[in-house]
């Protein structure tokens, strides 16, 4: 599929998914009404959240020059973003308590001031700016869990210095420092000094170190290129997680999220970013491609085509536990849609971090291989033992540990299937 094709696919497969929001936009457009599922913080909340999420699809999108077919979603979004930081306005979105779910989406905002401010930004009268800025400069002013977070607080600042006011440039830089202290080698974080392992490396983590890399690297180098290395580490373990049809293997939080398990791949596409040699932009394309791809329309949406909470189909007990229809809609777009970009950021040139030793002797191509394999099965073994995949991991099911390990496990799931199915027969019988 040619690059223009891709493109097109990308742009149809967005808008499917999209599209189905318009008839739930509040009049004034600055909230979408969704039913279904629970939060854990306030209910006023999610329909900002529901709002917010999609600009992690549209923001690429409009910064590659692309402009929806009958322009809602651009006058919404404007709209929407005038009403709701606007005080006086009934539909102010408040917020600036500690911990306020109003930061998470403010990212999304800083997200579309930062690529698109052509559409978010410009159009807004001098009155509407200073709004936007004075609400958005709430998350600098309230406490942060010290975790992912931080990184949203920081693309806020990141995108109001880029605006010319009202950034926080000590809490930038402390919060940049603190992020940096959840690193711990082989290219992986943790969220938080008691965090975990999961995708939030990819979702997070690594999206805005390179987004950051790919905006700042003028401004900041070292930082940048520190990025760019730790995402190269990351790369070599990740791509074990991914299935040669798409599918990334599930685990930890935010499942629901689905389309940003990719997310990693295409924001290294779309800032140019050389991950080695193996991560030709056409493996990365391929591997986002595949990843969006997979996901059955039909299976993930409900009968209004939005996406329902769930993974591969609807899972009842997230919507009874603390998932709501917001989270999966704009977040599961954040990243693949870096591929609507038709150029570099900032028409940068391709970066290369490779370093040729013109002095040594090439290796034979046998011995290449088998190097490749040794490090791809330590690679392997070492995922397994951090994540407790072996019995997922079809290269580690030789291994007579990893075999045993999978027979307890299959016993485990039989012991527990039986005692639900006699808990479940009537007393009677």
């Amino acid at each position: 599929m040619a690059e223009d094709g891709i493109r097109s696919w990308l742009v149809d497969r967005l808008f499917a998914y999209l599209d189905p929001l318009k008839t739930h936009f509040s009049d004034d457009c600055s909230r979408i009404y969704l039913a279904g599922g629970a939060a854990l913080y306030e209910k006023e909340t999610i329909p900002i959240e529901a709002w917010a999420r999609p600009l992690w699809g549209l923001a690429p999108f409009w910064h590659g020059g692309g402009r929806n077919k009958d322009g809602f979603f651009e006058r919404a979004y404007v709209c929407g973003l005038a009403a709701g930081a606007d005080p006086s306005s009934p539909s102010f979105w408040g917020g600036g308590r500690d911990h306020d779910q109003r930061f998470v989406e403010m990212a999304a905002i800083a997200y579309g001031l930062l690529l698109a401010p052509d559409v978010l930004w410009e159009p807004l009268s001098a009155e509407e700016r200073k709004n936007v800025v004075s609400w958005l400069d709430l998350a600098n002013h309230a406490s942060f869990p010290q975790g992912n977070w931080l990184w949203f607080r920081a693309l806020v600042n990141l995108a109001l210095r880029e605006r010319g006011i009202g950034w926080n440039q000590r809490l930038l830089e402390e919060d940049l420092d603190t992020l940096d202290s959840f690193y711990r080698g082989h290219g992986w974080y943790k969220d938080g000094p008691e965090g975990v392992f999961d995708y939030y490396n990819a979702m997070v983590f690594h999206f805005m170190s390179l987004l950051y890399a790919g905006l700042f690297d003028a401004e900041d180098p070292i930082r940048a290129k520190c990025y760019i290395e730790r995402a190269q580490e990351f790369a070599q373990e990740y791509i074990l997680l991914f299935s040669k049809r798409g599918e990334a293997v599930p685990f930890g939080r935010s499942m629901t999220y689905r389309f940003a398990q990719s997310g990693f791949w295409s924001v290294a596409l779309a800032t140019r970013t050389d991950l080695g040699s193996m991560f030709t932009p056409g493996c990365l394309l391929g591997l986002v491609k595949r990843s969006i791809a997979c996901w059955n329309p039909g299976d993930i949406c409900d009968n209004g085509g939005t996406q329902s909470i769930g993974y591969g189909s609807p899972v009842s007990t997230w919507q009874k536990a603390t998932t709501h229809l917001a989270l999966p809609i704009g977040a599961s777009w954040r990243l693949p849609a870096w591929h609507f970009l038709p150029r570099t950021l900032h028409g940068k040139r391709k970066r290369s971090l490779c370093r040729s030793c013109p002095g040594l002797p090439r290796p034979s191509s046998a011995s290449l291989q088998g190097m490749q394999k040794a490090r791809q099965r330590s690679i392997v073994q070492g995922l397994c033992q951090r994540f407790r995949l072996c019995s997922l991991l079809p290269s580690m099911r030789s291994s007579p540990t990893a075999r045993a390990s999978a027979s307890r496990c299959r016993a485990r799931r039989k012991q527990s299937r039986k005692r639900h199915l006699t808990a479940c027969l009537p007393s009677r019988l």
